[in-house]
């Protein structure tokens, strides 16, 4: 359960908009652990940012 709540954190979360900051409070981990993870999101879904900037 805790697994699949973060993973909708981060698979809603970031295609919306949500800052380091907002990600790292929703999981309960540190800013520079939400940026990786966003970091990390793009590398792998690189044309999600297509999405985000129509």
């Amino acid at each position: 359960q805790d697994h699949r709540r973060k993973a909708k954190e981060v698979n809603f979360g970031i295609p919306y908009g949500v800052s380091a900051y907002g990600l790292a409070s929703r999981l309960g981990i540190d800013n520079n652990e939400g940026k990786e993870m966003i970091d990390q999101y793009f590398e792998r879904f690189p044309n999600i940012l297509n999405y985000i900037n129509d």
